[in-house]
């Protein structure tokens, strides 16, 4: 008997090894590229000579990545062969008019909404309507686009009496923190002025304490799954400049009914039932254990976390594609976390790429194949390896489980040593435990405080 197609949608290839999954499993479908132009929602033609560049670099990296790997289509292509047998999984937010008129057509969806785009891409609004439902939203600044000079005088004229956080609605401008002063956000509004001038941003309080996340999934508005995440995002180290989605982590499943999820979560089960129905929706927060507060940074809406969700598939106790079709058809009833998932806690490791450097061989073995979530890569001559360029620095992700996150971790640091390429780096300090920064820190703090 046939399988069903399992199609995933991409605008950056962070699906690359759920659609590989799918077709080791005997399922038709493939990769579906979303073209930078049609990323947002509607058709936006590149304005300057440097997004027309830019958006030369990034159709070659989606017509590179993956290629050997999986049968990859665009869009307009897939739209014209999808049926209502087939199942239809965004990675990211990108192309929600696609993923609606999939959904208009009666095809099982998983997230590219636009209400989940529109979630993420305007945070300030969904903080506010967040700060109505009751949650505590840290103090907060709006600048207009053009308003580098304007929030650097602001920067100065507080004198360092309370640091901020800066965070743009432009997903190339990345979010800084001022660690120890708030002239290291003004040296970054001076130094890259002219995109951060591109847009709106705003200054956030910087709150202390422990920051996590938790995050729910839904069939019909019904919380199934119940996850928390907590996550280093600096690339390099605590303190660097160059940031990621998230560089290490780790992550492990509650019950949905858990005091923590119906506080962090539950004021937007109602949303979910109305807006989401069938997705996920997360909630990042600091802790601040002196307050007793849970401060939001951000939610996001229908998509998947960048680490945790590769880390929470490895204890997934079903083939991938099972458990997708499952989900989409309705055939979890009830809370799924232990039963599907187990209770082992799940660590990540992302692996970069130095320099970019194209066609590198990134050599894996076959009985590690299970812990490596494949991003940027592709075959060249039966071999596997690195895509490179501007788009390829992320060569995937390491994954482990174990009985603690001490367990978890000790093993994905033996399994970077698994995989071969010459220029692979990872953050070196992602099992320590001494920097409130890191994982494990705050793993055992949220413990101390009886959180989880």
């Amino acid at each position: 008997m046939k399988r069903p197609n399992l199609y995933v949608w991409t605008s950056d290839h962070s699906g690359l090894e759920l659609a590989k999954r799918f077709r080791d499993e005997g399922h038709g479908g493939g990769l579906v590229l979303i073209h930078p132009t049609r990323k947002n929602g509607k058709l936006e033609a590149p304005k300057t000579p440097e997004e027309v560049k830019q958006n030369a670099e990034k159709v070659k990296y989606l017509n590179k990545n993956g290629n050997g790997i999986v049968k990859k289509m665009w869009a307009d292509e897939a739209m014209k062969q999808i049926t209502r047998r087939d199942f239809c999984i965004f990675d990211q937010i990108y192309g929600p008019q696609f993923g609606d008129a999939l959904f208009k057509r009666n095809i099982p969806v998983l997230g590219g909404s636009k209400v989940g785009f529109t979630m993420e891409k305007e945070r300030q609004k969904t903080l506010s309507l967040f700060k109505k439902w009751g949650y505590d939203i840290p103090p907060q600044h709006s600048f207009g686009p053009g308003s580098s000079q304007k929030a650097i005088q602001f920067l100065k004229s507080s004198k360092d009496k309370t640091l901020f956080v800066f965070k743009s609605d432009n997903p190339s401008c990345l979010t800084c923190v001022a660690y120890e002063s708030n002239d290291e956000i003004i040296q970054k509004l001076e130094a890259e002025k002219v995109i951060v001038d591109s847009d709106g941003f705003i200054l956030q309080e910087k709150k202390d304490g422990i920051e996590f996340a938790v995050e729910t999934w839904y069939y019909n508005g019904k919380p199934i799954l119940a996850v928390v995440d907590i996550e280093t995002k600096k690339k390099y180290n605590e303190m660097s400049e160059v940031q990621t989605g998230c560089a290490s982590g780790i992550t492990w499943n509650i019950p949905v009914n858990h005091p923590l999820r119906k506080q962090l979560n539950g004021p937007f089960d109602n949303f979910a039932k109305t807006h989401i129905g069938t997705g996920l929706m997360d909630v990042s927060v600091i802790h601040d254990p002196h307050e007793k507060k849970n401060w939001v940074l951000e939610p996001c809406g229908s998509r998947f976390a960048y680490n945790e969700f590769p880390a929470m598939m490895r204890k997934c106790s079903l083939p991938w594609g099972e458990f997708f079709i499952k989900y989409l058809r309705g055939e979890f009833k009830e809370d799924i976390g232990e039963k599907i998932f187990g209770t082992e806690i799940a660590a990540s490791l992302r692996l970069f790429n130095d320099g970019n450097a194209p066609d590198q061989r990134i050599a894996i073995p076959d009985e590690f194949r299970q812990n490596y979530y494949l991003w940027d890569c592709h075959v060249k001559s039966g071999d596997l390896m690195s895509t490179g360029g501007e788009f390829g620095d992320s060569l995937g992700i390491i994954m482990d489980v174990g009985e603690n996150p001490e367990a978890a971790m000790a093993k994905v640091r033996q399994n970077y040593f698994k995989i071969y390429m010459p220029t692979k780096f990872a953050r070196d300090d992602f099992d320590e435990d001494d920097s409130p920064y890191l994982p494990l820190s705050r793993y055992h703090a949220m413990r101390s405080l009886k959180l989880i």
